[in-house]
């Protein structure tokens, strides 16, 4: 069910960590966009974005799948680059990934190998996304953007481009 209180969803975007949340929750219900939706996708890629590329650096705890990656590992930590600095570029170019799936799920990327002339996109399923009830709101352009503000906020000033 879409929030319609204004103090409810600045409630639910401090909840998320945002910085201004009272700015996200405005949008949301001044412009329509399902800011809190967006906000709670981007959050969680976030999180991924970070825990992901901090396991990387812990790879003698892991076994990945190509025996390459600690290798290449080694060699950079001998050549003098830091943990810190490390992470700082494999969140950067995990972050570029993101925003560049943001782009093709919200239209503003075009499918360079497309034979079928598909479409993508995100939809926020309102109550059960199982029943056949469900009310399904597609997601409008701008999630791209909302990536790139919000990168900074979660994985530091470093790593934010846009």
């Amino acid at each position: 069910m879409k929030i319609q209180d204004i103090e409810t969803l600045i409630e639910a975007f401090k909840a998320l960590g945002v910085e201004e949340p009272e700015a996200w929750a405005g949008s949301e219900l001044k412009e329509g966009i399902f800011q809190l939706a967006r906000a709670t996708l981007l959050v969680e890629m976030a999180s991924s974005v970070e825990v992901g590329t901090q396991s990387v650096l812990d790879y003698d705890q892991h076994e990945f799948p190509s025996a390459r990656v600690p290798t290449i590992l080694n060699k950079i930590k001998a050549a003098g680059v830091t943990d810190d600095d490390l992470l700082v570029l494999l969140r950067f170019a995990s972050s570029l990934v993101v925003f560049d799936l943001c782009a093709l799920f919200d239209g503003s990327s075009e499918v360079r190998n497309n034979p079928g002339q598909l479409a993508f996109g995100l939809a926020v399923a309102h109550d059960d996304p199982m029943s056949d009830e469900c009310d399904l709101q597609p997601t409008d352009m701008g999630l791209h953007e909302s990536w790139g503000t919000l990168v900074a906020e979660k994985l530091g000033k470093d790593v934010y481009w846009y």
